[in-house]
């Protein structure tokens, strides 16, 4: 196997198509760009695969010699790594070999116009012409081809087969899912050498759609290991999807505690500063130097957590920055490939989420524009995947937030359609995993809203509440946890109450549910702050405030006043407007701190947000 001084050739290096003319690696509709040197580095190990090759050696064939030293070298073999996906300590085609050089250890095939001169790897297990198949492989008849991207399989003497039309068919019919068995073999292995590590799977991505079909029409040419690992990768994407940005919470939550402590506490101004500063340069780095080097998927996973951080940070600009620039590439790469359901899903998120940044800022009309086209291409894109019941779930959360800001707008008749919507979203996916108390809790506060909006009157609220109240009484108690959905179900459960007390005529049962809830959500808060929390935090405020006016506990109310005042001040100023801004427009005026004006009011509204709380009367629930 020799080229040298002649033309850069083709060839297939384990999954990899290593199209030497182009400059470039390709696996599948994956697509990486190698420079000149890194590609001359691969195709000198290629050319003497199975052998040590030296630094010198490697010097001498691919810079001619020039005294750089060992360095280059090592460079370049760290950058082919990174574009073929290996690693040194536990490498698939690149392995170290101490003080003498490198080693090419996977297989190659030469691509010229006659097709491939190699050998494929293993076949299928349990397949009736396994031994057949296997003969005509070692014979060297039948071999694999990269074609448009994808490994396939050819005949190399397709006249010698035509005896046996059987097994022309039988590959015809297997070649999806035998290519991409063939494409799964590395990283099963590397996968069953990690012990099963989570960390190993598959990612998102082409291979992982067509494996998961694989499975539903060709079970049995796949191995156990490699079901098991296909099984695995699909469920731990359906869990990344439905808490994608989630798993930044726990490590950004002590960051964010003490970043809205230091709103009172002037002796860690300097150290908030100095957080505050690596913390744009390190921001810097991940949008600029990082994000560059990056494939589409990745730099859109790192501006999703970008944005989840500065969520929890309460920065609202820089979520938006963030969010916004990931839907900008969401968007090109959806161009791109119309149907690609990974671009289109996350191309979906950051539009959620940009919905939620405007709606926590007092816009709600600005994020039902954010909302409107998740939705529409929801309804458009019918499932053909086995994730039906995930996308539900999803849905199901979408037509909540939209009723919230339907809610914010004082329009409830639209947000109850919304509700009903959601509620059957979501208990169309609960029904499909009723082991999910996730998707039950969350469906049941679904519940809760919309009987609390189509309740009217005292009784409306007693006879429509009360069910809602014990179902989410008993979704709720399964944990002891305080973490999400738990902890707000919680939260949730407690303003329920009150609001059914103070509807019924009962402020005195109203009081002490809002305490119990206070306590509760003050706890809950300190484990993980959350908008969310903020938003049940002003609702609270509110509701304690009605069910102390009707009472005329004056010393109290001042008391509640001035507590729940202290505790929404680092909502405020983070830019917290809607709920928040209004609950704290009241508490400042029950307290006597500040006169609200009409500029504060005006302000209140200029999203679209309606004042739905005036002169003691409850404004509408909304979560």
């Amino acid at each position: 196997m020799s080229w040298s001084g002649g033309a850069a050739p083709r060839l297939l290096l384990g999954p990899w198509l290593v199209d030497g003319p182009a400059h470039r690696l390709v696996q599948g509709e994956q697509r990486v760009a190698l420079e000149p040197l890194h590609m001359a580095v691969l195709l000198a190990l290629c050319e003497r695969v199975g052998r040590v090759v030296s630094a010198d050696e490697l010097l001498a064939a691919c810079w001619r010699g020039e005294p750089l030293g060992d360095n280059p070298v090592h460079k370049a073999i760290a950058a082919l790594r990174r574009a073929l996906g290996d690693s040194a300590t536990a490498p698939q085609f690149i392995e170290t070999i101490r003080k003498q050089g490198y080693r090419l250890i996977s297989t190659v095939q030469v691509l010229g116009d006659q097709g491939p001169r190699g050998r494929t790897g293993a076949w299928t297990a349990g397949s009736p012409f396994q031994a057949l198949l296997r003969a005509l492989v070692e014979a060297r008849l039948l071999v694999t081809d990269q074609v448009g991207g994808r490994v396939g399989f050819r005949v190399a003497h397709e006249a010698l087969l035509r005896r046996w039309p059987r097994v022309t068919t039988w590959v015809a019919q297997h070649q999806l899912s035998l290519s991409t068995r063939d494409e799964l073999h590395p990283w099963v292995q590397r996968w069953r050498d990690e012990q099963g590590a989570s960390a190993y799977l598959l990612p998102q991505g082409p291979l992982l759609s067509r494996a998961r079909e694989g499975l539903v029409t060709h079970l049995e040419l796949f191995t156990e290991d490699e079901r098991q690992f296909v099984r695995r990768s699909v469920l731990r994407h359906q869990r990344k999807r439905q808490w994608r940005w989630a798993a930044v919470a726990a490590s950004v939550a002590l960051a964010a505690v003490t970043s809205w402590m230091a709103v009172h506490n002037l002796e860690l101004a300097h150290q908030a500063q100095a957080r505050e500063r690596e913390s744009q340069r390190l921001s810097s780095f991940m949008l600029g130097e990082l994000a560059d080097q990056l494939r589409p998927l990745g730099k859109l996973d790192l501006l999703g957590s970008l944005g989840a951080i500065a969520i929890k940070r309460a920065r609202w600009a820089e979520a938006q920055q963030a969010f916004e620039e990931g839907r900008r590439l969401a968007q090109a790469a959806l161009a791109d490939e119309p149907d690609n359901a990974a671009h289109e899903s996350i191309l979906n998120e950051t539009e959620t989420w940009l919905g939620v940044v405007a709606y926590v800022q007092g816009q709600p009309v600005k994020a039902l524009e954010w909302y409107d086209g998740p939705l529409k291409r929801m309804a458009k894109r019918a499932s053909t995947s086995g994730e039906a019941a995930l996308e539900s779930w999803i849905r199901g959360g979408l037509l909540r937030r939209t009723a919230d800001a339907r809610v914010a707008m004082a329009d409830r008749e639209r947000a109850r359609q919304d509700l009903q919507s959601a509620a059957a979203a979501l208990s169309s996916a609960w029904r499909s995993e009723p082991s999910n108390v996730n998707w039950e809790i969350h469906l049941v506060i679904a519940k809760a809203q919309l009987a609390l909006l189509e309740a009217s009157g005292a009784k409306g609220v007693s006879a429509k509440l009360g069910a809602v109240l014990s179902e989410l009484s008993v979704a709720a108690g399964r944990s002891d946890s305080k973490a999400e959905p738990y902890g707000r179900a919680k939260v949730l459960l407690g303003l329920l109450r009150a609001k059914q007390a103070l509807e019924t005529g009962d402020a005195s049962a109203a009081i002490r549910a809002c305490d119990d809830a206070k306590a509760l959500l003050d706890d809950v808060y300190k484990a993980a702050p959350d908008w969310q929390l903020d938003q049940l935090r002003g609702q609270l405020a509110m509701i304690g405030l009605a069910a102390l006016n009707a009472l005329n506990a004056d010393a109290e109310r001042q008391r509640w006043c001035e507590q729940m005042q202290t505790a929404l001040a680092p909502a405020l100023a983070s830019g917290h407007a809607g709920v928040v801004l209004e609950a704290s427009l009241h508490l400042q005026a029950c307290t006597g701190s500040r006169t609200p004006t009409p500029e504060d009011w005006q302000r209140l509204s200029a999203g679209g947000y309606r004042v739905v709380w005036v002169s003691g009367k409850m404004f509408p629930f909304n979560q």
